[in-house]
């Protein structure tokens, strides 16, 4: 038995800087009594079928490449302005009341940490480190055992626990 691979390789370059390549490969098992002349005509079929699959592919690739590109999606509509937002730009902002909006988050809490992950980087970056008193609140209160399991509101009652203790060390 005589094994024959023929195969085909061919790389372009492209207009954007790049370039893009095909490859076809083929290995046949021929008997081994086969004549040389019968050779060459099985090698010769199979590098021709190898010729025009890379020619083929190339082509698909050039008419992609040549395509315009989609049209970019439609724009989100923007919601509309709520009360707040109504006002101009250049508008002065209006005067404070001394009291907040009921969606507006506490002063204190607009830096407050959205999930497990963000407290404990907040905790690590604290001097002195917060991330025994952060751990520490979160087994007293029977979270889980994982910092970074812990829903919305247990992050937010670790931090302001972990915040108000700061200072008392």
């Amino acid at each position: 038995m005589i094994r024959m691979k023929v195969g085909v390789t061919r790389k372009e370059a492209t207009g954007r800087d790049g370039s893009t390549g095909a490859t076809c490969e083929i290995e046949v098992e021929i008997p081994g009594g086969t004549p040389d002349d019968e050779l060459l005509r099985i090698r010769d079929h199979w590098l021709e079928f190898c010729e025009s699959a890379v020619d083929e592919q190339l082509d698909r690739h050039r008419e992609r490449d040549s395509a315009p590109p989609p049209p970019p999606p439609p724009a989100p509509r923007a919601p509309a302005p709520s009360h707040r937002e109504s006002r101009r730009y250049d508008d002065p902002p209006p005067p404070s009341r001394g009291r907040r909006d009921p969606e507006d988050p506490p002063a204190d809490d607009r830096s407050a940490p959205a999930d497990g992950r963000q407290l404990l980087g907040w905790a690590a970056k604290q001097d002195p480190d917060a991330k025994g008193l952060v751990i520490a609140f979160g087994k007293k209160q029977g979270y889980p055992p994982k910092i970074v399991d812990w829903d919305d509101d247990q992050v937010r009652s670790a931090y302001r626990y972990a915040r108000g203790r700061q200072g008392r060390r």
